[in-house]
């Protein structure tokens, strides 16, 4: 009986370790590598982990975004999203979201990523020149997107 009442502390000392090395301190920050995705059309309604997007601009095809968010036990997904449907202005419309997927990662290190995101499929008409504000959830301004 002694034997196994030493072995199941022995046990709970290890698994408090490995839990305390899970759980980083919310002060920690990792600044993590350019991550690439594509930009795609859909009606998608996923529900998004929480983010913050710290900066947002357009060059070329690419949008490029500067987030934060809470994690670093797991590696999170992103996925950005453009409306099928775009409003009727001058240039028109579009509404995107970013989505981002945590992986369930209970983590409280603050993480920065760079993600740059291919938005050729998002643009108004498949020509160059032609031009579209991309209104992105979370951002407070629109971005103009115009197709080189």
């Amino acid at each position: 009986m002694k034997n196994i009442t030493i072995l199941f502390f022995v046990l709970m000392l290890f698994a408090c370790k490995n839990h305390r090395e899970m759980q980083k301190n919310t002060s920690e920050i990792t600044t993590e590598n350019n991550m690439k995705i594509m930009g795609t059309l859909s009606k998608d309604t996923t529900i998004s982990a929480p983010f913050e997007i710290q900066e947002a601009s357009i060059s070329g095809n690419k949008l490029l975004l500067k987030i934060s968010y809470a994690g670093g036990c797991q590696e999170h997904s992103f996925q950005l999203v453009g409306a099928t449907q775009i409003s009727k202005s001058l240039p028109p419309i579009r509404s995107i979201r970013l989505i981002h997927d945590n992986k369930q990662d209970a983590c409280k290190a603050k993480i920065i990523k760079d993600i740059e995101v291919d938005i050729s499929d998002l643009c108004y008409k498949n020509e160059t020149n032609s031009s579209i504000y991309l209104q992105l959830q979370g951002w407070k301004e629109n971005l103009l997107y115009t197709k080189p």
